[in-house]
């Protein structure tokens, strides 16, 4: 059974090299790693070069510029293994990876997903752990990882299967900047029947404070939007009722959200970029659906006075606050 590690690389001459090297400790299993470097304007390409000359696991491309998922999507069409694990080129994989890669191939789960351990200021943190979901069925897996915890928001750290990936055209939504990771998981759990949680730690992952997620501000919520409904028709596929609890821990999870943007937005820009922002955005029928389906009792002041401000529509007013208080 061959594994085939794809790899999107853009600007990372400083991080390419370590790992490629942590990919060329993996002698336990059959694979190829294919690295598209997306138009790169530093020494990336030239380093790739260096770091894989003559050997011929590794398929590396140099393609014009279009961002993350259309490099994800240009290597999945490259790629021959039976199953495709995801890697950024900022992480690397850890010391045993090879080992845990090898026990899990051999499981005939659709979908397997790993843990990892933050690295955060070049610090090793404490592995990162999972939900148990041993003992349930997998619509009862999905309930809990769709809608009760994120661990479906990233594509990296998780063994797919090509089969299902490539039969039935699941591919990066290439018009997304953020939740593009998310909606792909989502996809592919529509077509799948079976997943497993592995705790063991896979690869070491960088929180990069210059992230997209760290940048992005309310003109997020239209991909927060698309991740939204794939959630929910992931579910509805599977014939599975959702109800009016579970909508609610849905709902304020996005709601969190909301407010990050706002808050990311209050620090960037002035009171009256704000307020074009908060009427451009915020008014948006699907937005309204979920703010109106809120767990009331479970918000914390500050949540609940931030709802005030945006159903009665006093954005004005809401982008003075979130500039002096937040």
């Amino acid at each position: 059974m061959k594994l085939s590690i794809i790899i999107p690389v853009y600007n990372a001459e400083n991080d390419i090299g370590r790992c490629v090297e942590s990919i060329k400790t993996i002698n336990e299993i059959d694979y190829e790693c294919i690295i598209i470097d997306d138009g790169s304007t530093d020494n990336t390409w030239l380093k790739l070069k260096k770091y894989t000359e003559n050997i011929p696991q590794f398929i590396i491309k140099h393609i014009t510029n279009g961002g993350v998922s259309n490099a994800r999507n240009i290597a999945l069409n490259l790629s021959s293994g039976d199953k495709i694990l995801f890697l950024d080129a900022d992480d690397y994989l850890l010391s045993d990876a090879g080992d845990i890669l090898k026990k899990n191939m051999a499981f005939n789960d659709d979908l397997i997903i790993f843990t990892h351990k933050n690295v955060v200021n070049g610090q090793i943190k404490e592995n990162y752990i999972y939900p148990n979901i041993l003992g349930l069925s997998y619509t009862e897996a999905l309930i809990k990882l769709t809608i009760e915890n994120q661990c479906l928001n990233n594509c990296w750290g998780k063994l797919f299967k090509s089969e299902i990936i490539k039969n039935n055209k699941i591919r990066f939504d290439s018009q997304m900047k953020i939740g593009e990771d998310a909606k792909f998981v989502l996809e592919y759990l529509q077509e799948s029947s079976s997943l497993k949680i592995c705790n063991l730690p896979l690869q070491a992952y960088i929180i990069n404070e210059e992230g997209a997620m760290r940048k992005a501000g309310l003109e997020a919520l239209g991909d927060e939007i698309k991740t939204y409904e794939a959630r929910i028709n992931t579910l509805r596929n599977l014939q599975v009722e959702i109800s009016d609890e579970l909508m609610q821990v849905l709902n304020l999870t996005y709601y969190n959200k909301i407010i990050g943007y706002l808050i990311q937005d209050s620090h960037k820009f002035g009171v009256v970029k704000n307020y074009e922002n908060i009427c451009r955005y915020i008014e948006n029928k699907k937005i309204k659906e979920i703010l109106n389906k809120l767990p009331n009792k479970s918000l914390s002041f500050k949540q609940k006075l931030l709802l005030l401000f945006i159903k009665n529509r006093w954005y004005l007013l809401l982008a003075v606050m979130l500039k002096i208080f937040i």
